[in-house]
């Protein structure tokens, strides 16, 4: 089995690493103690602490080999992609090429844990599609209030708060975006492109 293996500790040298898992040890980046690893119950991107040195790091298993390793992580970006259209089933072809490719990026970047990066072109996307609906190219802060002052709209209050607090903290050097607060910024999002979408229909219709 292959991992890598990424060490947290900035005191070692070492950062990156390929080694290869005999059963159930892996060899710590920091000192080379064998620790041991059920890699049958400890799921992908795991941290580990080494008992010796401290050491911490993050474990990605991808399979057999550097082959099956690439494969793997085209699957899974793939699964993610996937997984974004199915969400936004029956408003996806809806959106722009560009809207569509900024979602992409904000799911792809999401999971290789660019959480800052994610929520930036999620936001990114919201914009646009605001944009498209009314008709302007005005900051994003400018058109949440546009969406609360619009009777069409003012019903999603609470979102629209969510997104103008978030658009506000995001767009500040001193804040670094959790999993957590992408992930909320990401399927919020995708809610809100919904509404945004469909209601537009019914008015068009």
């Amino acid at each position: 089995m292959i991992a890598w293996l990424i060490s947290k500790n900035k005191d070692h040298a070492c950062r990156k690493l390929l080694v290869v898992i005999k059963m159930v040890y892996i060899v710590c980046c920091g000192c080379a103690e064998q620790i041991e690893f059920d890699d049958e119950l400890i799921p992908l991107d795991t941290e580990v602490t080494c008992p010796v040195c401290e050491t911490v790091m993050t474990v990605e298993l991808w399979g057999e080999d550097e082959t099956n390793m690439v494969t793997n992580k085209v699957k899974k970006k793939e699964a993610s992609i996937n997984e974004l259209k199915s969400d936004l089933r029956g408003v996806w072809s809806k959106l722009t090429l560009l809207e569509k490719k900024s979602l992409e990026e904000a799911t792809i970047v999401f999971q290789s844990k660019a959480f800052t990066a994610s929520e930036i072109m999620t936001l990114r996307t919201l914009e646009s599609v605001l944009r498209r609906t009314y008709g302007t190219t005005e900051t994003l802060g400018r058109l949440l209030k546009k969406m609360e002052d619009d009777p069409q709209f003012n019903d999603l209050h609470g979102i629209i708060k969510y997104f103008t607090d978030i658009r506000n903290s995001v767009a500040h050097p001193d804040r670094i975006s959790t999993k957590l607060e992408a992930d909320s910024t990401l399927t919020t999002a995708k809610r809100l492109l919904r509404e945004l979408i469909e209601r537009r229909k019914e008015n068009q219709d």
